[in-house]
């Protein structure tokens, strides 16, 4: 089989082509839906949770069409890339990213978001940055990437093959979304609603179930309120930064946490359990005032930037859900570097339920996590699959006649 080295720009229709200078305005359905840098997950996903609009008369002369691929051209994020598969309508790239229309009569157009996930386009960013041009790749240089191109029906069909592991793994993306807005509703009509079954399995104040007074407003009798030291065990005190010099030197397949997400793997682990992780420096508020959350389990290593949380007498399920529902934007500190601290921390204030209605809704809750826990394993699976496939793919390594799609 044939393989012929194409620079990008012989690949796209019109080069590269930067997105609008504009400011991102509060996401507006009758606005067009604006992509950011920070809206791409490092795997080309998008992060729905923080999308913004764009309202800016010339919006409309960079709205996406189906095939394009942004890439990041600047910080941190710089190589990062988002295909834009037509899904989302009227898509505005922004300025810090960089549009290539690829076409579709001389290459397969998912073949270059396949691409963009190998070992040999990861290094190229790594070497291209040096020197002066250090975390920024302009046009020029995005359209003279260098890219070992095979027989369109070797395309096609490397396409399909990986388009399979990337459906399924979207699937399953998709119903842990579902189930994360399923918990959420439960705790919603449980614990702020006041709806919990009552002995007769109707919901509770509907029902006329009688409520007392609090200091946080009416709650179910035998109810009482706890701050969150009271229903968490905080592991802090356990947590170890490590440089990236460290980490070098510590390179492994154990997930290394910050605040917001894995940064990194390392041969070592510290933790080995289920957590819940909320963000305590940077970037620890959603747009909707609830902290950064994330939910771990297995080995791991968290660093200083993260808090972490186990539940005391309910599970650390529900301890997820009651941080999900807080509103945290009175207890941050810092102007500029925003902050949660400990003790700010600790004093949140929640309901605390009887000890049957807590063993209830853990016991709801728990079957459902399971389900995410598992979906999440097999998406590391899949995606473990996927990875090890893509450079033999690419190469021609693989016969492809001999996989059946």
């Amino acid at each position: 089989m044939e393989f012929k080295r194409y620079k990008l720009n012989d690949l796209s229709i019109d080069g590269g082509s930067y997105g609008i200078g504009a400011s991102a305005v509060e996401y507006n359905k009758e606005l067009y839906t604006y992509l950011r840098i920070t809206d791409i997950n490092e795997d080309g996903t998008l992060n729905y949770k923080d999308m913004m609009s764009v309202d800016d008369p010339k919006a409309n002369q960079y709205v996406l069409k189906k095939n394009d691929i942004c890439f990041a051209r600047t910080g941190n994020s710089t190589g990062k890339s988002y295909f834009y598969d037509g899904s989302i309508k009227n898509l505005v790239y922004a300025g810090f990213l960089i549009k290539f229309s690829i076409d579709e009569d001389k290459v397969n157009p998912k073949y270059i978001k396949y691409y963009t996930m190998t070992s040999e386009y990861k290094n190229w960013v790594k070497e291209i940055q040096t020197g002066s041009t250090r975390g920024n790749i302009n046009a020029k240089m995005y359209g003279n990437l260098d890219i070992l191109i095979p027989e369109r029906a070797y395309q096609d069909k490397l396409v399909a093959v990986l388009d399979k592991i990337t459906d399924k793994i979207k699937y399953n993306t998709q119903t842990n979304d579902n189930l994360f807005e399923l918990t959420k509703q439960l705790y919603k009509r449980w614990f702020i609603e006041f709806e919990f079954p009552n002995k007769d399995g109707n919901p509770y104040k509907a029902s006329n179930g009688k409520m007392v007074e609090s200091e946080l407003g009416l709650i179910p009798e035998n109810w009482c309120i706890k701050r969150l030291d009271e229903i968490s065990v905080n592991f802090d005190s356990k947590r170890k930064p490590l440089s990236s010099k460290d980490r070098e030197e510590r390179k492994g397949n154990i997930p290394y946490y910050g605040a917001t997400s894995i940064i990194d793997y390392v041969n070592e682990y510290i933790f080995d359990d289920i957590f819940v992780l909320m963000g305590e420096d940077g970037s620890v508020i959603n747009s909707d005032n609830t902290p950064v959350l994330q939910y771990i389990w297995k080995k791991c290593w968290i660093n200083n930037h993260a808090h972490v949380l186990q539940g005391k007498g309910i599970s650390t399920e529900h301890l997820m859900e009651c941080l999900r529902a807080t509103d945290v934007s009175s207890i941050i500190t810092g102007a500029v570097q925003l902050k949660i601290n400990q003790a700010n921390m600790n004093a949140l204030k929640y309901v605390y339920a009887t000890e049957e209605t807590n063993r209830d809704f853990d016991e709801k809750i728990s079957k459902i996590y399971e389900k995410i826990r598992a979906n999440i394993e097999q998406n590391e699976i899949l995606e473990q699959l996927r990875d090890t496939l893509l450079p033999k793919l690419m190469n021609g390594e693989i016969d492809l006649d001999k996989i059946e799609i």
